[in-house]
């Protein structure tokens, strides 16, 4: 931050001498008074001139220069961790407390993981093409039997409304196909919000 941004006008003076500002130093930008250090200018009132006056208190109770963001030890301590698997903001605050570690806001760790996860992932938005492609390239029964292919899908994305876009799509493994053929019953289980805002439904069977 700089020194012009530490300052807040709080008070304003009309003297013989001339028009007296007041500043005082801050924590930021609605908090005033945080501490005794502080200075005025004087724009004289016999001339064009403006005297600076300041006070020689030292700057007290707030942090002059605060940090946007992670510190770059903590981001590297996240990154070592995410690439671990360890990707919850609790999880990490948890390990942070172990090691007696200055631990960063929350919302600033979730925001730092967001980030790291676009990085390694790309974005969460897929256009519909996309995935046409995608599923149209996967249509075809794989050789090998535990690799997924797409039985099925159905896209409609013409309109600009979320509630008339609708994406179904179904997928399994030669295996697995095989295997529900030998029961009568199956397990259902579903995840909302997965991905892209659709549920994720699973069918399976028990041996």
């Amino acid at each position: 931050m700089t020194q012009r941004q530490i300052w807040k006008k709080c008070d304003r003076k009309e003297t013989a001498e001339g028009c007296k500002i007041v500043y005082r130093g801050t924590a930021g930008r609605y908090r005033k008074n945080e501490c005794s250090a502080g200075l005025y200018l004087l724009y004289h009132s016999d001339s064009t001139a403006v005297s600076l006056f300041e006070t020689k208190c030292e700057h007290t109770n707030h942090v002059s220069d605060p940090k946007r963001g992670l510190s770059a030890n903590v981001k590297e301590f996240v990154r070592e961790k995410f690439s671990e698997g360890i990707r919850k903001p609790n999880a990490l605050l948890h390990i942070m407390r172990q090691k007696k570690m200055t631990q960063p806001p929350k919302m600033k760790l979730k925001s730092f993981l967001q980030h790291l996860r676009t990085e390694k992932y790309g974005s969460a938005t897929v256009s519909a093409s996309v995935i046409r492609d995608w599923c149209e390239a996967r249509k075809e029964p794989p050789s090998d039997e535990d690799t997924a292919f797409v039985l099925d899908y159905f896209l409609r994305a013409e309109s600009t409304y979320s509630d008339e876009l609708t994406l179904r799509m179904v997928m399994s493994t030669r295996r697995l196909l095989r295997t529900m053929e030998k029961t009568e019953m199956i397990q259902i289980d579903a995840t909302y919000k997965l991905w892209q805002g659709y549920p994720v439904m699973v069918f399976g069977t028990s041996d």
